[in-house]
């Protein structure tokens, strides 16, 4: 039988493998769980795979600009591969490469606002994109016999090619279906922020 006394006390041993989940992701609707295999003492190999839930909050306006794409529109899949270094003690670095992979269906976008409701313009449309890009992470991690928590930010860049298709186009309380929707590919280059909290069991 397990002896759960030992399982937390053995101090000393190496432990070659992390299994980690972000528990303040799971308050945006995002599933994160992360693998760290430990190279030696000072590297780690980190696999992070994320699954995001899309919400059924709109797009919004921010000291009147309209965000046309925010994240929380799209169900996600993605997936990042990184390198965690050690620089000094607790504090380390960690380059990450990633792919991504996101969509919404028959979903309305606010696309104009005017003064009076009643002018404003939506579209009604479907759209997917795939994404590829890097992020360079910094991060304290503590490790205390099985446990290690991880707090960490970073900063990123990546590539979107996107593919969508405008299903209806609604104005003043009326509307326009397309019987043959407009299609539409294009590319956006995008700057991401990254901040996070990680609690994860050493085996």
């Amino acid at each position: 039988m397990l002896n759960f006394v030992n399982l937390f006390s053995q101090s000393n041993k190496t432990y070659k493998h992390i299994i980690s989940i972000d528990p303040i992701s799971c308050l945006d609707r995002t599933i994160s769980i992360s693998y760290a295999f430990k190279f030696d003492d000072k590297c780690e190999l980190t696999i992070n795979p994320k699954i995001q839930f899309q919400s059924k909050r709109n797009n919004v306006i921010i000291f009147g600009l309209i965000l046309d794409d925010p994240y929380w529109l799209y169900n996600s899949y993605s997936l990042r591969l990184g390198i965690r270094r050690n620089l000094y003690k607790k504090l380390y670095m960690e380059p990450i490469i990633y792919y991504k992979y996101a969509f919404f269906e028959n979903r309305i976008i606010k696309i104009e606002d005017h003064e009076g409701d009643g002018y404003d313009k939506y579209n009604k449309l479907n759209r997917e994109y795939n994404s590829g890009g890097l992020i360079l992470k910094f991060g304290l991690k503590f490790d205390r016999k099985r446990l290690r928590i991880n707090i960490f930010n970073g900063i990123g860049y990546n590539i979107r090619k996107y593919n969508e298709q405008i299903l209806e186009q609604i104005q003043w309380h009326s509307s326009i279906p397309s019987y043959h929707p407009t299609e539409s590919n294009y590319w956006k280059n995008n700057l991401s922020f990254h901040l996070g909290l990680e609690i994860g069991f050493r085996i």
